[in-house]
Parts: structure tokens; C-alpha cells; sequence
């Protein structure tokens, strides 16, 4: 199954920034997990826990620590780590997970409309297998986007209800994630 395929069945994806939130979501229905800590001695068993939970997870390569934001990061990800796909902000490591065979997340924060046009023209180039907006409680940003971008969308940051899960959904978004475990059963 394809992270799309994933997304139209379970559309919240766990968020998670430390052990406890990690063990959380272990537990939690949910079926993809963006792993957003952590560090390069302990990723390979962060990894092989998720996926023996049966779960999906993309790491955010630029929030590990002990890992460079360059070529050789991307390449020791899909070489040694093996995680499903990397989140990132960077165009560069974007491009470099897809040659490595990883699938790829591509963040874009909505911080003014200089931002937004940036960030689209970016994705335009790499062509990711989903876009993460972050903040994701703007669903006239989310619908915008909807209809310029050829990639599936996931609305992220700042998330707290149900009520932000079904407005994002509506704008366009094909799934949300969120650090807010009691949001994971929704």
C-alpha cells in the first residue's frame, strides 16, 4: 500500500516529539507516525519498533540529532535506518530521498504569501509524495493549495479538535497530523 492508499483510510497521522508520545502512539490506532525526535544512536531501534508495531513512519531529517542536512544523511537513512520516507523542508534532501528510493514528505510553512508561492514552487521540483502544511487550521490555504498541487496534502501544526481535523479534511487536506494523543482515536 501506498502512503495515499494509507491516508484515505486512516487520515490522522501521530505526531510525536518524545519516548512517552512514541509509546502513545505504539498503541494508537493510528497507521503512520512522523517521528519529529530523536537522535542518530537510537533511530535504528526507534525504527525497527514502529515498524514491528506494524505502523508506517517518516522521520524528519531535520529534526534528528547527530545527522547532517546533506546528501550522506539521505543516503544513511535508506541505506541503515530504512524508514518508510523522510519529512523535510529542504528541496535538496527532498530530491535526494527520491533518488534513494524513500518516499518523501515536504513541509511548507504559510507564514505570508511569499512563503506559500515559495513553497509551491518548491514542490513543483520534487515532486514529493505528500505535502505537509503547517500551520493546518487554515483551510483557505489548504483548499488553495489543493487545487495547484498534484500531491496528496496533509494539514499539520497547531491541530487541537476534532472540529480542525474535519475543516482541514474539507479544504482539501487528505489527512492531518497532530501531537495531541487524544486526537489519534478520532
Amino acid at each position: 500500500m501506498d502512503i495515499s492508499e494509507i491516508l484515505a483510510i486512516d487520515p490522522i497521522i501521530a505526531a510525536v516529539r518524545n519516548e512517552d508520545r512514541l509509546k502513545a502512539a505504539l498503541m494508537a490506532p493510528v497507521r503512520v507516525i512522523f517521528l519529529l525526535h530523536g537522535n542518530i544512536c537510537a533511530l535504528a531501534d526507534t525504527i525497527k519498533s514502529i515498524k514491528d508495531a506494524d505502523k508506517m513512519v517518516f522521520v524528519h531529517l531535520d529534526l534528528i540529532d547527530g545527522l547532517g542536512r546533506d546528501q550522506a544523511a539521505v543516503q544513511y537513512m535508506a541505506d541503515y535506518i530504512k524508514p518508510d520516507g523522510i519529512i523535510t523542508t529542504h528541496n535538496n534532501l527532498a530530491r535526494y530521498a527520491k533518488d534513494s528510493g524513500l518516499l518523501i514528505i515536504q513541509r511548507i510553512f504559510l507564514l505570508d504569501s511569499m512563503s506559500l508561492d515559495r513553497g509551491i514552487a518548491g514542490i513543483g521540483q520534487t515532486g514529493p509524495d505528500a505535502v505537509e502544511i503547517l500551520p493546518g487550521t487554515l483551510p483557505r490555504e489548504i483548499a488553495y493549495c489543493h487545487t495547484r498541487l498534484l500531491c496528496p496534502i496533509i494539514a499539520g501544526g497547531l491541530i487541537r479538535t476534532k472540529d480542525d481535523i474535519i475543516a482541514a479534511l474539507n479544504a482539501g487536506a487528505m489527512a492531518v497530523s497532530t501531537s495531541d494523543e487524544t486526537l489519534w482515536e478520532a
